[in-house]
């Protein structure tokens, strides 16, 4: 058998190169590369900045705290696509974070691939914060659904204060995925956001 027909046809010095990037991707090591002709893929996409000391309101609406994954996020208002490599986004229209309402449901949506990627072991019974300028709520996680997108009656008005948290899944699926991980979170008895 030729080196063509092993190849196929390529010089083995272009398919070192890309079977590599490839092994070594799969293994978690290193950056994957992009083929020739492809636009890299951002990197700060994938790997949220180091969370800072404080929780900084200039501009975020509030701040989820998990401790059992190290998460530390700000969330801003809206879910636009700037919105979201910044940080997670608050679901117009829902109740904001915090607040004393009658919608009570708090909706925030963030990308599987940045800042909530811990989700995808979250468990009932997980306790997380809600952190704004008016205090600190804790939530526990009641259960996790796994729903089409278009579920969207889980972003109403619910009797008791709740956090919805949301994001795609499956987590390891590579493009746009097609179903919504949601997390339902009920406030902690005695957490009462001072």
């Amino acid at each position: 058998m030729t080196r063509s027909a092993r190849t196929g046809g390529r010089p083995r010095s272009v398919l070192a190169p890309i079977i590599l990037s490839a092994i070594l991707a799969a293994a978690g090591r290193g950056a994957a590369q992009s083929l020739p002709g492809e636009a890299p893929h951002p990197e700060e996409f994938h790997c949220p900045p180091p969370p800072p000391d404080r929780p900084d309101f200039t501009e975020a609406l509030a701040w989820i705290d998990f401790p059992r994954f190290g998460l530390f996020v700000p969330v801003y208002e809206g879910v636009e696509e700037s919105t979201l490599r910044r940080g997670a986004g608050h679901v117009p229209g829902t109740s904001l974070p915090g607040a004393r309402d009658d919608y009570r449901n708090c909706v925030i949506a963030a990308h599987r691939t940045t800042y909530f990627s811990p989700l995808e072991s979250v468990g009932k019974g997980d306790v997380f914060s809600v952190i704004t300028p008016a205090g600190v709520e804790e939530y526990v996680v009641d259960r996790t659904l796994v729903v089409t997108p278009r579920h969207v009656e889980l972003e109403e008005p619910t009797p008791e204060k709740r956090v919805t948290l949301v994001t795609c899944t499956p987590f390891n699926y590579l493009g746009s995925a097609p179903r919504r991980l949601v997390v339902l979170a009920s406030l902690r008895d005695g957490s009462t956001g001072k």
